[in-house]
C-alpha cells in the first residue's frame, strides 16, 4: 500500500492542509480544556468519586487523540508529493473513530438524561 498515490491539484492540497490545521487546533484545544476540568473536577474529591470523576471527564482526551492523529495524517497526505495513499487513508479511519465516539458519547448522554427525566418524574 505504500507504494500507491494519489494526484491531487494544489488547491486540494491547500484545502487538506487548512482541514488538518483546524483539527489539530480543535484537538489541542479540546485535549487542555478536558485536562483543566479534570483538575478542577478532582479538587476536593476522595477515592470513588475521583476515579469516577476522572474516568467521565476525561474521556474527551481519547477521542480527541484520534483527531489529533488524523489530522497529522492529513497534514502528511498535503505536504508530501505524491499523495501517500496510506496517509490519506490513516486520516480517514482516525476521522471516523473521532466522529464515531462523539455520536456514541451524544447517544449515552442523551439516554442518561432521559433516564434522570423518567426518574425524577417517577418522584
Amino acid at each position: 500500500m505504500e507504494g500507491r498515490h494519489i494526484p491531487f491539484t494544489s488547491e486540494d492540497r491547500e484545502r487538506i492542509a487548512g482541514a488538518a490545521r483546524w483539527g489539530m487546533v480543535v484537538g489541542i484545544t479540546n485535549v487542555v480544556a478536558t485536562a483543566l476540568q479534570v483538575m478542577y473536577g478532582l479538587h476536593g474529591a476522595r477515592g470513588a468519586l475521583a476515579f469516577a470523576l476522572v474516568a467521565v471527564y476525561a474521556m474527551p482526551i481519547v477521542f480527541n487523540v484520534y483527531l489529533i492523529r488524523a489530522s497529522g495524517a492529513l497534514r502528511r497526505v498535503a505536504q508530501t508529493y505524491p499523495t501517500n495513499q496510506h496517509d490519506l487513508l490513516h486520516g480517514f479511519r482516525g476521522l471516523r473513530v473521532y466522529f464515531l465516539i462523539q455520536v456514541v458519547m451524544i447517544i449515552v448522554s442523551i439516554g442518561l438524561l432521559l433516564f434522570g427525566a423518567v426518574g425524577a418524574a417517577a418522584l
